[in-house]
């Protein structure tokens, strides 16, 4: 009977602890931060893998299939959106065009947990256009309430052959 008793208070103790988890708090506003980035380069092509870590304090992150009416249409229809800050010949410029992606959904839009995620996004450029060996992006995220994230820049990102 003792053991038993002694059992129930282990698993009451527990079940205390466990309820009194601290969460951390987010802001509703989306943050950003770079953490790394894989680069690959073929005969035809170069390819980034690249990763951030992903805060948002009301869960409202990532663009479903049909999130396709407005407001997210034209360049909202994208939620992440990168400047790129290229070098070729130790001559370096912001380039007239950007890149944007779709970072899906990730939690249900009636959901309004906090996330905190390590997105990654795989960025594919014919080599033959893309002559530059080094660059870094200048990024940043919409959520769903249309809230833009802080702007974070990469680190220096090099295309070895």
């Amino acid at each position: 009977m003792k053991n038993r008793l002694y059992i129930l208070g282990i698993f009451c103790l527990l079940g205390i602890q466990y309820s009194c988890t601290d969460y951390p708090e987010y802001p509703d506003t989306p943050e950003v931060e770079f953490v790394q980035a894989y680069t690959s380069v073929t005969e035809t092509d170069k390819t980034i893998q690249f990763n951030f870590l992903l805060k948002d304090g009301d869960g409202d992150m990532g663009l479903g299939v049909a999130d396709t009416t407005s407001p997210y249409i034209d360049s909202l229809y994208y939620n992440f959106h990168a400047s790129i800050l290229a070098t070729k010949d130790n001559n370096t410029q912001i380039l007239p065009y950007g890149l944007l992606y779709r970072i899906p959904q990730i939690r249900s839009k009636d959901s309004k947990k906090f996330i905190k995620a390590e997105v990654t996004i795989d960025m594919y450029f014919a080599r033959s256009l893309f002559p530059y060996d080094t660059i870094q992006l200048i990024y940043h995220v919409y959520d769903r309430a249309l809230n833009k994230s802080n702007r974070d820049t990469s680190d220096v990102i090099v295309f070895i052959p």
